[in-house]
């Protein structure tokens, strides 16, 4: 959902079944397990698919779907963005990613 904070496009076919979402090219997820995502924020109305902006480049295959936060998707927005961030500060806690706990 934090990737959907803009209006510009976000999701980026690279490959086949690959997909990246654009977060400042961080995330990286198969293309299955990214679109199950979306389909649940859709349902729980947070996103909503969009028009294709007119700026888009044609990419010659089929259309792709754009998708935008809803009020409500923006709403939640910021408890979201506090929750990964509680769940980084515990990794880093834990030194499982290899750092030293900040002091």
């Amino acid at each position: 959902m934090a990737a959907l904070g803009s209006r510009s496009p976000n999701v980026n076919e690279t490959s086949g079944d690959r997909v990246e979402v654009r977060a400042e090219g961080t995330v990286r997820l198969c293309s299955r397990t990214l679109y199950k995502g979306i389909g649940r924020l859709v349902h729980a109305r947070l996103i909503r698919e969009v028009d294709v902006p007119p700026d888009e480049p044609a990419w010659g295959g089929p259309p792709r779907p754009f998708y935008e936060l809803t009020s409500e998707g923006r709403r939640g927005l910021p408890d979201e963005v506090r929750r990964m961030d509680e769940v980084v500060r515990f990794a880093k806690s834990r030194r499982i990613l290899g750092e030293e706990p900040a002091g």
